[in-house]
């Protein structure tokens, strides 16, 4: 049996995009046939009871039992590690990547992230470490074309390949029951009440302060409509709740996440970067409509002429909210057929079974 290595975050320990599909990755090469062993990102730590606000750290002494763990294991045949962005971040990347290298016949270096290109224009040692990482690495994963185009003038680019973002198995199969009940809904919403769910970082950087700013005053201003925006996700900042309005209802466990998202009338994210949110690609899957920007690769993830983009301002939200709740009063068809047009789009590109044949197919018959 071939034998692999996983180094992230995973499920079990994070809730972020990069822990699920490191464990769908894992599932992918159980069933391949691989032997995976993980070896965990020490700032999962931060993740656990989180109660108050997260204070990003280090974990100086975690990360050498890492270390001493890669140095002392058997020789592998693959590993997979995801690229970080910070100089401290990229710097760890660098060090587990050359042991990867020492201790695997293949490693395949992961961009997540949207902004990498941007991130490392303004700083020449970042650019100087990624280029590096590329060098070392076998392969190196983005998750569209869109993403590495960025770096089209990169000479490893021969190195590059496009594997997209997508649900797990077990998350395949429940979000075709969702689906059918949430499309077959006589009505996406009741009394002139909306609910709106947020889902991911608490961050200014995914706009969650003028998304609350936008609610706010939607509600001031529309007597006749009623926002409720619940919030859920890790928080690095404060938002402002309101009451009636606007509550933080903590971390969506990946357990039940498919089913809480299907209870709510629409979703809404107002990133100024992203790289493929698998948050949009679960609201394909179950049928519910989305407000988002379209930075990063969300252009996948959009049908043709998508009606509900917006920026990241208080202004451009609020029109996309008040267009959105006017098609549910008065164009309820027009919303199911973006809904459906969604789920196809979702079911050709997004399923288990897609990022199955992408890994197989790009990494293990080359």
């Amino acid at each position: 049996m071939k034998n692999a290595v996983i180094y992230g975050e995973f499920l079990e320990e994070s809730t972020t995009g990069i822990a699920y599909i490191n464990s769908l990755l894992e599932r992918v090469l159980y069933d391949l046939g691989y032997q995976v062993s993980r070896f965990s990102e020490p700032r999962v730590k931060d993740y656990k009871n989180i109660k108050k606000i997260v204070n990003k750290k280090f974990y100086f002494k975690d990360f050498i039992k890492i270390i001493l763990g890669l140095l002392l294991s058997k020789k592998k045949d693959i590993s997979f590690i995801t690229i970080s962005q910070s100089n401290l971040g990229l710097i760890k990347t660098l060090i587990i990547s050359i042991i990867l290298k020492y201790k695997t016949e293949r490693l395949i270096i992961y961009v997540h992230r949207g902004d990498l290109k941007s991130n490392i224009n303004k700083f020449y040692f970042r650019k100087f470490l990624i280029n590096l990482l590329f060098s070392i690495s076998y392969r190196v994963i983005f998750l569209s074309k869109i993403l590495s185009k960025d770096f089209k003038n990169n000479h490893h680019h021969i190195k590059f390949l496009i594997i997209p973002n997508s649900l797990n198995k077990k998350d395949t199969n429940k979000s075709k029951i969702l689906y059918e009940r949430n499309f077959l809904k006589k009505n996406l919403f009741k009394e002139n009440t909306y609910r709106a769910i947020y889902c991911g970082n608490i961050d200014s950087q995914k706009g969650i302060d003028k998304i609350v700013l936008a609610i706010e005053q939607i509600n001031k201003n529309h007597k006749d409509k009623n926002v409720i925006l619940d919030v859920y996700g890790i928080p690095f900042e404060k938002i402002n709740e309101i009451n009636n309005q606007i509550k933080y209802k903590g971390i969506l466990n990946y357990q039940n996440r498919l089913e809480i998202m299907s209870k709510y009338d629409f979703l809404i994210t107002a990133s100024k970067s992203e790289g493929m949110p698998l948050i949009l690609i679960e609201c394909l899957s179950i049928g519910l409509p989305f407000i988002t920007t379209e930075v990063g690769a969300i252009k996948d993830i959009l049908i043709k002429d998508y009606p509900y983009i917006c920026t990241c301002t208080k202004k451009s939200i609020i029109k996309t909210i008040i267009n959105l709740i006017n098609d549910f009063d008065n164009q309820n068809e027009k919303v199911k057929k973006i809904i459906s047009h969604g789920n196809k789009l979702y079911r050709d590109n997004f399923q288990y079974k897609n990022y199955y044949e992408s890994i197989k197919k790009n990494i293990f018959l080359e």
